[in-house]
C-alpha cells in the first residue's frame, strides 16, 4: 500500500505529469526548444502582453529570473520586448507570431490531454472532479494571493 499523499502533492504530481505530456507533444509537433521554465512564464503572459514586473508577480518569480527567461524566449523568437508606453523605464513583453503559434498549438494539446483525462475517469466523474477542484481552487486561491 502506498503511503498517504496530501492532496496538494497529488495535484502537483498531476500537474507535473501534465506538463511532461504537453512538452512531449510540443516536441512531437516540432517545438523542441521550449522548457518547463519557459512554460512557467508563458502560462502567465496575457495575450495582449504585459510589463515584465507584472509577469514576474503573476508567476511568483523574481523580476531577474523572469527577465532572463523572457530574454531566452525573445532569442528563440517567441516574444518581443519594447519600452512600456506608460513608463519608459519599464519593459513590456508580448508574443510574436511564432509565440502566438506556440500558444495555439499548446492550447490544442491541452484540450487533447483534458479529453484523455475525461476518457480515463469517465465523463460524469471527470465533470465532478473538475467541479470539486474548481471549488477548492476558488476558495483557496484567495489565500495564495494574500500571502
Amino acid at each position: 500500500m502506498k503511503p498517504f499523499q496530501p492532496t496538494p502533492r497529488l495535484v502537483l504530481l498531476l500537474f507535473r505529469a501534465f506538463e511532461v505530456s504537453l512538452l512531449q507533444q510540443l516536441h512531437h509537433n516540432g517545438v523542441s526548444d521550449v522548457t518547463p521554465s519557459h512554460l512557467n512564464v508563458l502560462r502567465h503572459l496575457d495575450n495582449r502582453g504585459m510589463k515584465i514586473s507584472l509577469l514576474a508577480q503573476d508567476a511568483a518569480l523574481s523580476k531577474q529570473l523572469v527577465g532572463r527567461i523572457v530574454k531566452e524566449l525573445v532569442e528563440k523568437g517567441y516574444l518581443k520586448i519594447s519600452p512600456d508606453a506608460s513608463d519608459g523605464r519599464a519593459k513590456f513583453v508580448c508574443y510574436t507570431e511564432k509565440g502566438r503559434s506556440l500558444i495555439k498549438a499548446a492550447t490544442r494539446i491541452v484540450a487533447e490531454i483534458e479529453r484523455n483525462y475525461e476518457k480515463e475517469l469517465g465523463s460524469s466523474e471527470y465533470k465532478r472532479f473538475r467541479k470539486q477542484l474548481t471549488q477548492l481552487t476558488t476558495t483557496h486561491q484567495k489565500e495564495a494571493v494574500t500571502t
